[in-house]
């Protein structure tokens, strides 16, 4: 009983350990490495220039070689301004770049596009520097869309040996996002979709139709949707 209860007590005392440790915070730079780091940059919506404030910021290192037992270091955080801007100064060792990389990041905003992702699924967005590069790390900008609803009708009206359709939908020359509309076991003839694009810029549709025998058609078109608009496409194949 006695050998169990150290044993828990360890287990314990590892847990708290690595739970604590999981980020530590920046050394203090006291070497001959030690520079005055500015960490600048500012988040806005494209194309329509709007600030976005408040967002919160956060910088720290973190291990290039994640297969080592390391830790993420906190290096500062804070918020944008009523600007969208954040402006932060450290004292970094420089050295910590040899096996670390530099992360800002920011979490995902709801109802905006980012230029990282298109689906939004990610719980943040990040940018970061293998190395000490001054003019890069002082001009960081994260640019955003706004979301708008793109209504999408098929139809199919044509008679050939069709195997699939594929739509691919971009935007500011973004990697475009497909979808499988029909197949060859597709009995619908009529489907209509809605998709979350990005607002006030062109969204590119590129739709590719794949017959039996490897023969293939593609068809593009663009339009730019608002808001709250009612956007729609017709799509006849």
């Amino acid at each position: 009983m006695g050998n169990l209860i150290r044993q828990l007590i360890l287990l314990i005392s590892m847990v708290c350990f690595f739970t604590a440790c999981a980020k530590n915070d920046l050394p203090v730079c006291n070497s001959d490495n030690c520079i005055n780091v500015n960490i600048k940059g500012s988040l806005y919506v494209k194309p329509t220039g709007e600030k976005l404030d408040n967002i919160p910021v956060e910088v720290f290192f973190f291990p290039k070689d994640m297969g080592l037992i390391s830790f993420d270091k906190k290096v500062i955080s804070g918020k944008t301004d009523k600007n969208g801007a954040f402006n932060f100064n450290v004292a970094i060792d420089t050295t910590l770049f040899l096996n670390n990389w530099l992360r800002v990041r920011i979490p995902q905003i709801k109802n905006y596009f980012t230029e990282m992702w298109w689906s939004g699924n990610e719980e943040y967005m990040w940018i970061d520097f293998s190395s000490y590069d001054k003019e890069a790390i002082q001009n960081i900008n994260f640019r955003f869309y706004k979301k708008a609803i793109l209504t999408i009708n098929y139809k199919r009206t044509q008679t050939d040996d069709l195997e699939l359709l594929l739509v691919f939908l971009s935007f500011d020359n973004n990697p475009a996002t497909s979808y499988i509309i029909s197949n060859s076991n597709s009995t619908s003839a009529e489907v209509t979709r809605q998709y979350e694009v990005a607002a006030d810029v062109y969204t590119k549709i590129l739709w590719e139709k794949r017959l039996k025998g490897g023969e293939r058609h593609i068809e593009i078109d663009s339009l730019i949707c608002r808001q709250n608009n009612n956007n729609v496409i017709n799509i006849n194949y």
